[in-house]
Formats: structure tokens, sequence, C-alpha cells
């Protein structure tokens, strides 16, 4: 309060006093509102009475008016897809009141009794289902008449494999399909598909026996067999209720049927009303990606009673052996692959995971730490594309991405004992009296000024200066395999001449500029600690200067350090550049290699060119 009567504005009071623009906010608000008396800290305490507030109470009535079709279950799924966790009765009691309140039409029940499924699947990718859809409600001006939807989905997991719109459904398009999805999770051990004569197609059928696939069909008039058609398009009619037999699959009806059809499908709730908008076939194709996002993403209700939380499709689905398959993917083919990975999970598959973690785990102070981390190795080892904190919560089952983030920016655990045991762990696995250390960077580009050290600087990954972080590795290389075993986050000189930036990035006031020579030093200088033996240093043109190479002799450390052509260095009582010296060399003194073709076996003698 005396800062602000001096004159100091808010932010300056904030960064002096190393607090938050918003906690300097309430106290001021506090003092006018109640004086001397509100200017003690207060409980945090949530005292209210607990319950779904306005905002997502409207949000709910949203959806139900944009499309009526929703059930309590597919609008829980919605809002778990926006981090919003409401419960699917809680759902259907607000969907209810909302019919009572707003005069918003209820959807049709949905009354059948379940059949045992003759085609089930008990383990992932051992049955896929493969099946065409028409789309004829559309304003698309160029297209006349339907287009079609063609879907591979597994059996198992109900999770959506490969998708696409086309204008025709011929045989090409029905393989460009089948193509993608066994080219990104290899071959299934059946496949089933209708009786229609594009799927009894000799290409077909000498694919399916090329890669040793099982053709199944459905029963004539039981399209109920088939999961793209039940989960994708299905009418049933309630006039026939014990044989309960699909008499439509496609997206019309009329006010005479309206009765004895009932309409149960999930992509027609989920992406009717955005196919009905759209007036492009880019729009469609937009549409059409749309939905089979939120369909992998979004909690399945056939998952809901799932032990392990996983809901969704995606999760159910990449809780494979998927270690195995990387590292058995160079010496099999997808089809031989399947057969031998055994369908279990990952840390059964993986003892050597449970000995990693137990290895690390006393460097975690608290228990839901160490179980966190656990996920989180998981997850790196698990196949979702990028490894960010959302994409590896969904790999665990989890609603939001908080967990894992705040195990890297703010649970307590010793990050620097855990690279020693990294290091320990890879040296046991992989050292031999021929290995190398190599020091290089890599730029991470970013988009925004809040991560620590990014500033516009050259990238290597971009190839150009972009607004990026620079971090600098040491790997140990063999020839077993190479492995990371130190790093190192490169912050320029505006980052650490402002030490108020660094606050608000989590960076220490002990930390000061270094170069990224000497943060190579520091690395290398941490692994010949640990008695790290190397054959060779090795580094390109940024590592590659005077100091550097000095250091490394006095460490009586062999290396292969790049220079600048530029670099002078004595010849013949004189100082030469070297790219001059270079050039006087004659063609034959030159040996071209290619990286890929080297005897990874060969031992190179030292001094050779």
């Amino acid at each position: 309060m005396r800062l602000h009567a001096q004159g100091w504005s808010i932010a300056t009071i904030a960064r002096y006093l190393d607090v938050s623009r918003p906690t300097i906010y309430e106290i001021l608000k506090r003092w006018v509102e109640e004086g001397v008396q509100g200017l003690p800290d207060k409980s945090h305490a949530n005292t209210s009475k607990p319950g779904v507030d306005l905002p997502t109470r409207n949000l709910i009535r949203k959806k139900q008016e944009e499309n009526p079709l929703l059930g309590e279950w597919r609008m829980f799924a919605a809002l778990k897809q926006l981090g919003i966790s409401v419960s699917p009765r809680t759902c259907g009691r607000i969907m209810a009141e909302n019919r009572r309140l707003y005069a918003v039409p209820p959807k049709p029940g949905e009354p059948h009794k379940p059949k045992p499924h003759p085609f089930k699947a008990t383990a992932r990718h051992e049955r896929w289902c493969l099946d065409i859809r028409y789309l004829e409600k559309h304003r698309i001006p160029e297209i006349k008449g339907s287009f079609y939807v063609i879907t591979v989905m597994d059996a198992f997991s109900r999770a959506i494999l490969s998708s696409d719109i086309f204008q025709s459904q011929d045989l090409s398009c029905v393989l460009i399909v089948l193509y993608a999805a066994i080219e990104r999770f290899g071959a299934p051990k059946k496949l089933i598909t209708d009786n229609g004569g594009v799927f009894r197609a000799k290409q077909l059928l000498a694919i399916c026996e090329a890669l040793d696939i099982e053709k199944e069909y459905i029963h004539k008039r039981q399209s109920w067999e088939n999961l793209v058609e039940t989960h994708l398009y299905v009418i049933w009619n309630l006039n026939d209720r014990e044989n309960c037999q699909i008499t439509c699959i496609m997206w019309t009806w009329d006010d005479q049927r309206e009765g004895q059809f009932h309409i149960i499908n999930v992509m027609r709730r989920m992406s009717q009303v955005h196919f009905e908008q759209v007036t492009s076939w880019q729009g469609a194709k937009t549409a059409h990606e749309r939905f089979v996002t939120d369909y992998n993403l979004q909690p399945h209700w056939a998952h809901r009673k799932r032990e392990d939380h996983r809901l969704s499709t995606t999760t159910t689905l990449i809780k494979r052996n998927v270690i195995e398959c990387f590292r058995e993917m160079k010496h099999m083919n997808p089809q031989k692959q399947e057969k031998q990975i055994e369908q279990t999970s990952l840390p059964k598959e993986l003892p050597e995971l449970g000995q990693l973690h137990a290895r690390i785990a006393p460097h975690f102070q608290r228990s839901e730490v160490r179980a966190r981390a656990r996920h989180f190795l998981e997850g790196l080892l698990g196949r979702v594309e990028r490894k960010n904190g959302w994409q590896l919560a969904e790999e665990e089952g989890e609603s939001g991405p908080q967990g894992m983030q705040r195990l890297l920016n703010a649970a307590d655990w010793d990050e620097e004992a855990v690279r020693d045991e990294l290091r320990g762990y890879v040296l046991e696995h992989l050292e031999d009296e021929h290995g190398v250390l190599v020091i290089d960077e890599t730029g991470f580009v970013k988009k925004g000024k809040k991560s620590a050290g990014v500033a516009r600087q050259y990238s290597g990954t971009a190839g150009r200066r972009e607004n990026s972080q620079i971090g600098v590795f040491l790997v140990y290389a063999s020839r077993q395999e190479a492995a990371f075993i130190d790093r190192a986050l490169y912050l320029p000189e505006e980052w650490t001449a402002d030490r108020v930036r660094c606050r608000e990035a989590g960076i220490p006031d002990q930390v000061k500029f270094a170069t990224k020579g000497t943060l190579a030093k520091q690395m290398l200088g941490r692994a010949f600690a640990a008695g790290v033996k190397a054959d060779w240093v090795l580094a390109d043109t940024v590592y590659g200067y005077d100091e550097m190479r000095k250091w490394l002799e006095d460490q009586r450390q062999p290396y292969v350090l790049a220079v600048p052509e530029t670099h002078q260095v004595w010849s013949g009582g004189e100082q030469r550049e070297v790219g001059w010296l270079a050039a006087l060399l004659p063609p034959e003194a030159w040996v071209v290699l290619s990286a890929g073709d080297l005897d990874a076996t060969a031992v190179y003698p030292r001094g050779a060119g």
C-alpha cells in the first residue's frame, strides 16, 4: 500500500515484490472495499455448494439446441473433450430441465435388446470392419446425388483407423483407405465386410491372401454385425424387435416411417449438422476430419466401465506393445510383427521399465510424483505423435494435462540426480571400448515470448533464424546404439540480463550467461568426472574453436571438431586458411563416404583423414 501511495504502478510493484499482478489487484481491491480489515490473507477454500455453474449449463443448452439428437453420454463426451467434467447423469438431468424450460425437443428413445456379437474381437487389431456410408443430405452444388465415406474400424477398441470421403465408391477408393490403415497399424488377422461386390473383388481378395488376412462376411440382412454400420449409420426397425434387423442404411427417411425406424448412429448425431452446412468439397473434408478426431478422442460408451479409465477409442487402441513394434520394425514385416507381438499392457511387456523406474524413484520425494513419473515414462514410450502434456495425458486416460505439466514445472524431484542415473543406465547397456561422445544443439521453434530462453536466433531445425529455444545435448554412441546422457538450455544474453524475465520463467538468479561451448564443456566435464571413456569427442564448427580444443587436449581426450574454412593453421612457417589448403589437394586425395555405407563394426584408426 505504501508503494502504491508513492506512485508506483501495479506492474512495477509486482516485479519488485516478485508476485503476480492479479495478486496486487486483489490486495488493492480489498483495501478499497474493506480498509485495513481486508488486508490479512483469507482462506481460499471453496465454501459454495457443489454443482454445475451457469456457463456450463448454458453450453449444454446451446449444444442441445444445435443438435437435439445428442444424448446424455454424447453430451458428457463433448464436454469432456473441452476439459469440462460433468457426469453423464448430470448432463441428462440438465438436458431434461432444458427441455422443460426452453421447449428443447427431446431426442427419440433407443430401446433395443443387446445381442451377442458373432464377430466379437478379444484383442486389438484382431478384427477390422470395413464399410461404405452414403451421404445424400448436403449443399455442395458441384456434387449431384450422394458422396461416400469409406471407413476402417478396429473391432476391439472401436477406433477409426482410416476414413475418407469420395465422390465414387469403386474399388480404388476402398483400397486407398485400407492401405492407409495397414500402412499405419500393420495388417489385422481378420477383415469383416458385407457381401457387396466391391468387397468380393479379386484384387481385394488377393491382397488379403498375400497379407494373411482372413476374410469374413456378415450374415444376410444382419448389417448390425459390421461395427462400422452400428456405430456410424444404423437405423433399427422397431416393429421387428425380436430380430431387430436393420432395414435401411441411408440418411434419408420420411415422416410416414418415423414411428417404425429408430436412428441410433453416432456419426449422424455428431456430424450431420456440419455436413448439412458445408457448401464445398473441401468443407466436407474438413467436417469429416473433425468428426474422426472428435470420435477418436471423446470418451466412448463401450469403454465406460474400463477399470484403467481408458475411455476413448484412441487410448484403448494404443495400449498395445508399441515398444516391441518399433524395436522389431526394421526386421519384420507388419503381418509377422502383428502375430508375434503379445497384446498386453506396456508395464507387463517391459519389466526393464519397472526396474528403471525403481532406480530413479528415490529422487522423487512424494509417492504421487513417483507414480506420475512412471505414467510419464509410459507416455513417452507410447505411439502418440507429439509428446506434449495434452497427448501424454490422453495416452494415460486423464482428462487434462495439468498433472503431466506439473511434473515438469512444479513437482519436487532432483532432476540432476535423475540425469546421473540415466547416464549410468546408458553406459551399463551401451558402453564399449570404442564409444564416442557427440555434442550438438537443436532448435525448438516457438511462437510466444514466455518460454525460457526463447529468442530470435539461428535454429538448425528450421535452417534459418527463427523465434526458438536452443538446447545443447551430449550423446554417447557405440556399436550397439546411441542415447542422450546430458542436456543444457542455452540462454541468450538478452535473457540473463533481464532477471525479472528470468524469474517469471522460473530461472534461478544464480544462472548466468554461458556460451554453447561453455555448456558443452560443463557437460563433458560431468561425463569425464563420472568415468565415461570415449575414443573421440565429435562436434561441429560451433564447438571447434581454439579454447575448446585446448581444453580437450588438457583432458588428454582425442577429438574430431569441425572448423570453418577461414580458420588459420601454420603451414610452411606461415598461417594459412584451412579452406585454401584444402583447395590445393588433388581430387584423388579425397574419399567420399556416406554415413549409411559405413561399417558400424569397423574401428577406424586415429588420425585417419
